[in-house]
């Protein structure tokens, strides 16, 4: 009995850290990769809808669990931000599933909730926020603010 729990808690343990450890890019998409490579993912996962102000595009993805993607671009057209929005009829996926919770930031205010993670030796920063105290709505990896600094201190030499 003794050694079916520990068997069991490292299971858990390990899949904890996968879904964690493995959350680097949403739609193959990640922070800092140049718009024609994101165009090529986000093409294979959905269709484009429109661009939007601030060097934005939005897009309608094919995936049970989110049901559109917003990417942000900086100067040099590197993706800035890519934000997933939930599928509230499809599969709904935990906070957990997507962050540390125990080394995250969490707001709330009322019934809104945001945690903030930037895993180790990671450039970005995970972002989740929902009306849920388990789900999220919106799901946003961004530079860090590290690489933004990082960014300025190179223009300005």
């Amino acid at each position: 009995m003794r050694n079916a729990v520990c068997t069991l808690l490292l299971a858990v343990a390990v899949a904890c850290a996968t879904a964690t450890a493995s959350l680097h890019d949403l739609f193959g998409v990640r922070t800092g990769m140049r718009k024609s490579d994101v165009h090529a993912k986000l093409s294979a996962a959905g269709t484009f809808v429109r661009n939007e102000r601030k060097r934005q595009e939005v897009w309608e993805v094919r995936d049970p669990r989110y049901r559109g993607a917003i990417v942000g671009y900086d100067a040099e057209w590197k993706v800035r931000f890519i934000t997933a929005v939930a599928n509230e009829q499809g599969t709904r996926v935990r906070y957990a599933d997507v962050l540390d919770l125990s080394r995250a930031q969490h707001q709330s205010a009322g019934t809104s909730h945001t945690y903030r993670w930037t895993p180790p030796h990671a450039r970005y920063t995970i972002i989740a926020i929902g009306n849920d105290p388990e789900v999220l709505t919106y799901l946003t990896l961004t530079t860090t603010e590290r690489e933004e600094e990082e960014e300025e201190e190179e223009e300005e030499d």
